[in-house]
C-alpha cells in the first residue's frame, strides 16, 4: 500500500517514514501543501497522513485542496499534529466534524446522531475563538430551541465543562 506523509518537521516526518516503511508501506513524502498537491496529481494513495499545521496552509483547507487531486479524492486521511511539543491526542470520541460556516441542517443532523434533542439536552457548549462562528451557531441553536453556552476562551470552557457538564460540546479544535 502507498501512503503520502505530509509533514513539515523533518524529525516527525522521518519517524513516520521509518515506522510506516518498516511495516511494509511504500511512503511518499511532502513537506508542504504544494508538494502534497503535486504528489496527489502524480500518484494514487491508499492513505494520507497529514499535519493540519503546515507552514504554507492551515487547518481543513489543506485537506480540501488535496481532495481536488486524483490521488487524494477519496483517500482516507489520518490527522496528526504536535502542539507546544506535546502530542495532541483525541482521547474522547469525536462524533462528527462540521465544516465552517456550516448550516442548520448539518448541525441538526449531527445533534440528532448523538441523541441530542431540544427536549433531552440540558446544554450545548460552543467553544470557538471566532466570534462570527459563535454568533452563527447561537442563532441556529436558538432557532432549533436548544439551550447553549458560548465561550471563546479554552480555559474558561474547561471550567464550564467541570461546573455545567454540558451534554454536547461543539469545539473548534484549531483555536
Amino acid at each position: 500500500p502507498k501512503v503520502l506523509v505530509i509533514e513539515s518537521k523533518s524529525q516527525v516526518r522521518s519517524d513516520l517514514v521509518d515506522t510506516l516503511g518498516g511495516i511494509g508501506y511504500e511512503v511518499k513524502i511532502a513537506e508542504s501543501v504544494s508538494q502534497a498537491v503535486a504528489q496527489g496529481y502524480k500518484n494514487q494513495f491508499d492513505a494520507i497522513v497529514i499535519d493540519l499545521f503546515l507552514p504554507d496552509m492551515k487547518d481543513w483547507a489543506i485537506l480540501r485542496k488535496l481532495r481536488a487531486t486524483k490521488g487524494g479524492g477519496k483517500t482516507p486521511a489520518l490527522l496528526t499534529t504536535i502542539l507546544a511539543g506535546k502530542k495532541v491526542d483525541f482521547c474522547y470520541k469525536i462524533h462528527d466534524f462540521l465544516i465552517k460556516p456550516g448550516n442548520e441542517a448539518e448541525l441538526l443532523s449531527s445533534l440528532q446522531c448523538v441523541g441530542a434533542s431540544p427536549e433531552k439536552t440540558k446544554s450545548i457548549l460552543i467553544v470557538d475563538n471566532d466570534k462570527e462562528a459563535i454568533e452563527r451557531l447561537s442563532v441556529m441553536l436558538k432557532k432549533l430551541n436548544y439551550h447553549y453556552i458560548c465561550e471563546s476562551n479554552a480555559k474558561n470552557a474547561l471550567n464550564i465543562v467541570e461546573k455545567e457538564h454540558p451534554d454536547v460540546i461543539v469545539l473548534d479544535p484549531i483555536m
